[in-house]
């Protein structure tokens, strides 16, 4: 009787932590920070490539895709991240995003002679 509900209680748990992975996304760059890259080679710059960034919450909360960005960004110590993919976790009692891809750092630099129209 007891092996039955530590069998029982072992499914139960591996459902309860079981989940999927969607890809929903891909993007040529994305950021969360400010960033002007006017006349920047974004190919010469110092990359950090397959960073990764998550928001998982477990039951309580909404994740959102700035906090895995954020992550992201920090990890690899940049500010732009390029060549992404977002993908979407879902679970039983789980859901979130988590975002893959390079991370550059752009050096601010704008040219105050020549402001940009609208600013």
């Amino acid at each position: 009787m007891a092996s039955k509900r530590i069998g029982l209680l072992v499914g139960v748990l591996l459902f309860a932590f079981s989940g999927c992975s969607t890809r929903v996304g891909d993007f040529t760059a994305i950021s969360t920070k400010n960033v002007y890259a006017h006349n920047i080679d974004l190919t010469k710059l110092p990359r950090q490539q397959g960073v990764e960034g998550s928001d998982v919450r477990f039951l309580f909360g909404t994740p959102n895709i700035k906090n895995a960005v954020d992550q992201a960004l920090e990890k690899g110590g940049g500010n732009v991240m390029i060549d992404v993919v977002l993908y979407v976790e879902s679970g039983f009692l789980s859901s979130g995003y988590r975002v893959r891809g390079t991370v550059i750092n752009v050096p601010y630099t704008r040219d105050e002679s020549n402001p940009q129209p609208g600013r």
